[in-house]
C-alpha cells in the first residue's frame, strides 16, 4: 500500500510503502513479494542498525552518504540509492577531512562494483544485478581523479581550483569561483548550493555561505529501494 504524505498529484510527492510483515524468531521478517506471490525473508533492520553504528562512531557518515546519493542522482542515477548506501558501509572511511573521506570512497568503490554489491544481511544476493558496471566504474574513477586534484589544490592554497574540481564531481549546483572554471563557460558565480565539504571557501562566500546547507543538513529521507526488499 502506498501512503502519500503530500498531495498525490504533487510533483515529487513524498510517499511511504506499507506492507504486512511477520517477525521471525531467527531474525528478519517475512514479507509478501508481488512478483513471486509468496512470502520472502528480508532484514531491513540490519542495514538500519549498521548505519546507526557507523554514525555513532563518526558523525559525518550520514551527511556524506546523503551527499553521495546526490552525486549519484546528479550523474544519471546509474546506481540504486540502496547500492550507494551499502557501498558507503564498506568504502566510506572515518576521516578528519570530509574531502579525503569522499576521495577514498570514490577510489575504492569501483573495486566493490566489480565484485557486485550484495545485500549486507546476506539474504537477497546482489542488489542491482543489471547495473552497467563499466559505466559505474568510469564514473567513480572520474570522481576519484577530480577529488584527488581538488585535495591537492586545497593543500596548495588554491581554493578556486579545488572548487572547480569539486564542481566537476557534483555538477553545476556546486558553487563556481568568481573567476569561473575552465570549460564551464560563463556560469553564474552566485548560483548553486553550498556543499560545505571543506574546499572552495572563497566560492562558497560568493555563493551565499550564510544560507542553509541544503545538501548536507538533516532532512526527510525519500523512501526508495527499500533495503533487502
Amino acid at each position: 500500500m502506498k501512503c502519500f504524505l503530500d498531495a498525490p498529484n504533487a510533483e515529487g510527492a513524498f510517499t511511504v510503502d506499507a506492507m504486512p510483515a511477520l517477525r521471525q524468531s531467527r531474525g528478519g521478517l517475512l514479507v509478501p513479494e508481488k512478483r513471486s506471490e509468496i512470502w520472502v525473508r528480508t532484514d531491513p533492520e540490519y542495514l538500519i542498525a549498521e548505519v546507526a553504528r557507523r554514525q555513532a562512531a563518526w558523525d559525518q557518515f550520514r551527511p556524506l552518504v546523503r551527499l553521495l546519493k546526490y552525486w549519484n542522482d546528479a550523474n544519471g542515477k546509474l546506481m540504486k540509492s540502496l547500492v550507494v548506501e551499502v557501498l558507503a558501509l564498506t568504502c566510506l572511511p572515518a576521516e578528519g577531512s570530509r574531502p579525503r573521506a569522499l576521495q577514498r570512497f570514490f577510489s575504492s568503490a569501483g573495486y566493490e562494483i566489480d565484485r557486485g554489491v550484495r545485500d549486507p544481511a546476506r539474504i537477497c544476493g546482489e542488489i542491482q544485478p543489471d547495473l552497467d558496471r563499466d559505466a559505474a566504474r568510469d564514473l567513480l574513477d572520474e570522481a576519484a581523479s577530480h577529488a584527488w586534484k581538488a585535495i591537492n589544490a586545497q593543500d596548495a592554497g588554491d581554493t578556486d581550483e579545488a572548487a572547480c574540481h569539486w564542481r566537476k564531481v557534483f555538477g553545476e549546483n556546486f558553487p563556481e569561483p568568481e573567476g569561473g572554471c575552465p570549460s564551464d563557460g560563463d556560469g553564474d558565480a552566485n548560483g548553486g548550493a553550498h556543499f560545505n565539504i571543506g574546499t572552495g571557501a572563497g566560492a562558497a562566500a560568493g555563493a551565499g555561505a550564510d544560507k542553509p546547507n541544503e545538501l548536507t543538513k538533516p532532512k526527510k529521507r525519500k523512501v526508495i529501494n527499500a533495503p533487502q526488499g
